[in-house]
């Protein structure tokens, strides 16, 4: 013991040599003050002042460094019970973990190089160095030294209080369930993401979490989804404020916090502070929240004019969904034969929702690249995933049944539009393909050959979809009302395909002009119908100013350049410009990207 406590001994103060001083003769050696060093090592090493008596090691904590004196971890075990210590290898991530509790035994020179500390960016999946090393694990009975787990590394004191700070920024329960409210009934129906049940059993587990978790352990004692979840609710506040009713401003005023903020300045505010709390959790024990708040923020980007930043976050949403093994049958949840009914169903429904969500994600990807001639962040070549079921939604997590597909005598869902959307895209991956090859390719039967696709999977539209002769027996329903305005915008997406098809033909081959042409006036029909149908608090819609954008700037290019063609459809093209320019007109309050190009197509018009 009294070697032990030499080595912790430091000497006094100022009795180092001076390089300018005298060399001195016979000089005894230092004497060495006999004080206990109750520092880490690293703060011994800097001299660094550490707490009180009572709390020796919070300034280790609080400068993330982990105990490296195993004499002492027994003792100021008793002192402090929980320390959060920030493991250094994580630190440089940005990344926290669990706090340990001091009742497990503390960990010795052998075992503390052992510990794991980072999983070299290795997918989980079993195909990838990780899932062999895995294998070993299992097999063996019992970790490897030195491999990565599921368990993170401690949080430091500052994350938790970062966290706590921008958890604060949260309306009150009350707004911010009346703003889901409003989210889930005039925005999710439009691409059905998020799945309402969830999403509703996470904010009541939320709201119900006790204080003392969030103030002691923070976001890392919390489940990957839960922890997330603050995020996810900051961009679906944001979105719903954007689509507010006009009768129902006045209830969100008290929101603001200076009288000149619009709702559109607090919805930018609040999204931001829900990508802050991704970046503060960082890429590690992801969830589909993660997944979904990241999507809700690319909607949001388009609703508010900023096409091109929402396009880099859909890819980045596509990254993180390939990281938990969206794209993937796979990484589905299983049931076996050990499971309860209960936990077959939980698992069904589970895989559900993440084929939902990469089905979403496929989508826009695929769209979003097609409308903005931008390349896509999937190769859907190499794609091989089972699509959701068509089934009927449950209205809570609890009311879950087993998945049996919905017949044609049960009202369509907004999964239902979804799916049909997919299959009406998917020929983009076939035009994309094509227009490889330039104006000018080999083979014009490849084009007449998709031209006739489109036009086949058009035929197949289901009853309740369709805008002529419609099935409208479940138009009264109210888990249906959203039909009308699908059944508008449906449309839409057989008319851009035929659009995207021959636009890069248009000026080498006047069968293609004649084919754009035709797409582009029932786009413009499709829209006036559309605009007709909607409420002032929905003409932030996007698809209402690309859609009738790019049928205006085709129109006007076809019979500018080619003013002795299609002279027959003249007056008609005239009268959906002029339509076309009133709709922006009277979008241009809500809609950005409307209030940009409302001159736009004005300046074409003089010419045609």
């Amino acid at each position: 013991m009294g070697d032990a406590a030499a080595e912790l001994t430091e000497p006094v103060s100022g009795a180092e040599e001076r390089p300018n001083s005298e060399p001195e003769v016979a000089k005894p050696p230092p004497r060495k003050r006999r004080r206990i060093v109750i520092s880490c090592t690293e703060c011994h090493r800097r001299k660094q002042k550490v707490g009180t008596p009572r709390n020796p090691l919070l300034e280790c904590a609080h400068r993330s460094h982990a105990l490296t004196n195993p004499m002492l971890s027994s003792r100021f075990s008793a002192v402090r019970p929980k320390i959060a210590v920030y493991q250094l290898s994580d630190a440089k991530q940005g990344i926290a973990a669990a706090p340990v509790s001091s009742n497990e035994p503390s960990e010795g020179p052998d075992t503390k190089s052992a510990a794991p500390s980072a999983d070299f960016g290795y997918s989980t999946s079993a195909g990838s160095t990780l899932g062999f090393l895995r294998k070993i694990e299992t097999a063996q009975g019992a970790p490897l030294p030195g491999l990565p787990s599921e368990i993170p590394s401690e949080e430091s004191y500052d994350m938790r209080e970062r966290y706590k700070s921008l958890i604060r920024q949260l309306p009150a329960r009350t707004y911010v369930e009346q703003l889901v409210d409003i989210y889930f009934h005039d925005v999710n129906w439009q691409y059905y993401g998020i799945d309402e049940p969830l999403t509703r059993s996470l904010l009541n587990k939320w709201y119900s979490l006790p204080f003392n978790i969030l103030s002691n352990s923070g976001p890392q004692a919390l489940d990957p989804m839960l922890r997330a979840l603050p995020a996810l609710l900051f961009q679906l506040v944001a979105c719903a404020l954007l689509y507010l009713p006009q009768d129902s401003e006045k209830n969100f005023e008290c929101l603001k916090y200076t009288s000149n903020m619009s709702f559109d300045d607090l919805s930018v505010e609040y999204s931001e502070v829900g990508m802050t709390i991704l970046t503060l959790l960082g890429k590690r024990q992801m969830s589909i929240i993660t997944v979904l708040a990241g999507w809700c923020r690319a909607s949001l980007l388009k609703y508010t004019g900023m096409v091109t930043e929402a396009w880099h976050q859909v890819g980045t949403c596509i990254r993180d969904a390939q990281g938990i093994g969206l794209h993937r049958d796979q990484m589905d949840p299983q049931p076996t034969a050990d499971d309860s009914g209960e936990e077959t169903i939980e698992k069904m429904w589970r895989a559900q929702h993440r084929r939902m969500i990469w089905l979403v994600l496929m989508g826009w990807d695929l769209h979003t690249g097609a409308v903005l001639g931008r390349p896509t962040s999937i190769d859907h070549r190499f794609i091989s995933r089972s699509s959701p079921i068509d089934a009927i939604l449950p209205k809570s997590v609890t009311s879950r049944a087993p998945l049996v597909p919905r017949t044609d005598d049960d009202p369509p869902t907004p999964l239902t539009r979804m799916i049909w959307s997919w299959q009406v895209m998917q020929t983009l991956r076939e035009i994309q393909d094509l227009e490889k090859e330039g104006p000018f390719p080999k083979d014009f039967s490849k084009v007449e050959k998709i031209h006739a696709e489109i036009l086949e999977i058009r035929s197949r539209t289901p009853p309740p979809f369709r805008l002529e002769n419609p099935d409208t027996r479940f138009d009264q329903l109210p888990e249906c009302w959203w039909l009308p305005y699908a059944r508008a915008q449906l449309p839409q997406l057989h008319a851009f395909n035929l659009l995207a098809l021959h636009r890069p033909y248009v000026f080498t081959r006047t069968a293609s002009r004649n084919a754009a042409l035709k797409a582009s006036l029932e786009m413009l029909e499709s829209q006036r119908q559309q605009f007709a149908a909607l409420t002032t608090s929905q003409h932030r819609t996007y698809s209402l100013f690309f859609g009738t954008f790019d049928a205006v700037v085709m129109v006007a290019s076809i019979y500018i350049l080619f003013p002795k063609e299609h002279l027959e459809m003249l007056d008609q093209a005239r009268q959906h410009f002029q339509w076309a320019v009133d709709r922006f007109e009277k979008m241009a309050e809500r809609n950005h990207l409307a209030r940009s190009a409302f001159r736009c197509p004005t300046g074409h018009l003089d010419p045609l």
